[in-house]
């Protein structure tokens, strides 16, 4: 009746996956991880796999699913092996994280997780995928990366603390759209919203999301936006930035009663910015502090 422990060892890093699951329709609930490559990995030929109220420690990528119609919900995943060991080259520890999806998968659900000491706490590079409800703090990379993943990504209503280098990170992002939705993020070095390569196609509805230096949110294109909150740290500048060097370029973003922290968007006033662009009409500018 007590707790069930499944251990990979005491010593070192484990190379061995606690489950490596090829079949469909598998449930796995209330089990104990300790020192795995994977706790549970899910190979291309299962399917609708659900983890549940699991406790992961020390692996290097809690679940990783390479399967459609996974669920996996009300976990603690706790300390990558190799995100977090300094002895590793800082350009290879942003590998180990909370739940790794495979770019062909579609259906997932990844909810009601609690995520620390990981590089990113959800990569989900797959299609028609749900992130919601889940607590991340003290990670090593992103929040949660959609850079290679397919249409319908939604991610809402998470709460995010210091989860490492950016939050949402679109490296690019491109077809979507992505749906990102009454999340509250904070204190990661970069950006909260992460745009590289002209990623693409976004629509922030209701988010806070507070920059912790200069970099601030960098919209992506082809971005819908109201009723945000783009801010940053006092004593820090630029809330949000965004392209609208053309016509081309303004054209595709529809950005309008979100509010604006310091500096304004792209370092104007919101009035001169609205003005400029046919942006934020609607805008709030709102102070540094």
């Amino acid at each position: 009746d007590g707790e069930v422990l499944l251990s990979g060892g005491d010593e070192g890093k484990s190379n061995v996956h606690a489950f490596e699951i090829t079949g469909k329709y598998v449930w796995i609930e209330g089990l104990s991880f300790y020192n795995f490559n994977n706790c549970v990995k899910v190979g291309p030929t299962g399917s609708n796999v659900a983890v549940m109220r699991c406790k992961m420690n020390h692996f290097f990528t809690a679940i990783k699913c390479l399967a459609d119609d996974g669920y996996f919900a009300d976990n603690v995943m706790r300390e990558s092996y190799n995100a977090t060991d300094p002895s590793v080259a800082k350009s290879q520890r942003n590998e180990g994280h909370g739940i790794e999806l495979g770019t062909s998968t579609r259906g997932t659900v990844m909810c009601y997780n609690a995520v620390t000491c990981v590089a990113d706490a959800f990569r989900s590079w797959g299609r028609d995928t749900d992130t919601y409800g889940n607590d991340v703090i003290f990670g090593v990379d992103d929040f949660i990366e959609l850079d290679d993943g397919g249409m319908n990504n939604r991610v809402w209503e998470n709460r995010v603390s210091y989860c490492g280098e950016n939050a949402v990170s679109f490296q690019p992002y491109i077809g979507g759209p992505a749906y990102v939705i009454r999340n509250v993020v904070v204190g990661q070095k970069g950006n909260p919203i992460k745009n590289r390569y002209a990623a693409e196609a976004g629509i922030f509805i209701n988010n806070t999301f507070i920059g912790n230096d200069g970099d601030g949110n960098d919209m992506i294109l082809g971005a819908y936006s109201r009723n945000n909150l783009y801010l940053v740290i006092p004593g820090k500048s630029r809330s949000l930035r965004m392209d609208v060097s053309t016509p081309e370029r303004m054209k595709v973003l529809n950005m309008d009663y979100d509010g604006v922290g310091a500096m304004g968007p792209n370092g104007k006033s919101m009035a001169d910015f609205a003005k400029e662009t046919g942006l934020e009409q609607h805008g709030v500018p709102l102070g540094g502090d």
